[in-house]
């Protein structure tokens, strides 16, 4: 289980690292210095939007710090050490904060498809399942 676990986050690593090259293309074609990607041509607006929010600011270096803190996690992991349970937590507390902070998040939300919800469901019951489990293996001390 603690293979899988490990699998998810660094899934979720790839995901981000890939998330935050994305939304610095985005970025550079909103300040008129570039083209659109053609990786990102077809993408909805309000992905767009949602990339460009993440990547501007105070948000671009917190996305960054989260990474950060999923590779530490990654790495603690491998050496079995309970730091893989807080760097996830940082991790995932930067994400929520990024999220709930985000602007026009209602319009984006509304943008939506159900089938794009259910893949962010999904990911957060995962997410949350590999955390709990490097909780309980913190308490029981295998990862000490």
């Amino acid at each position: 289980m603690l293979t899988l676990a490990g699998i998810i986050v660094f899934l979720y690593a790839v995901s981000s690292i890939l998330g935050l090259w994305l939304s610095s293309q985005v970025t550079k074609v909103l300040e008129g210095e570039g083209e659109i990607p053609e990786a990102l041509a077809e993408t909805p607006q309000h992905h767009l939007d949602l990339m460009a929010n993440y990547s501007m600011g105070w948000r671009a270096a917190a996305w960054r710090t989260s990474i950060a803190a999923l590779v530490t996690s990654l790495v603690a992991l491998a050496f079995s050490s309970s730091l893989a349970f807080w760097a996830l937590g940082v991790a995932l507390a930067i994400d929520c904060v990024l999220f709930m902070t985000c602007r026009d998040i209602g319009y984006i939300l509304y943008k939506t498809t159900s089938m794009e919800r259910l893949v962010d469901a999904a990911q957060c019951v995962a997410l949350l399942a590999s955390f709990t489990l490097f909780f309980w293996l913190t308490l029981k001390g295998a990862l000490a």
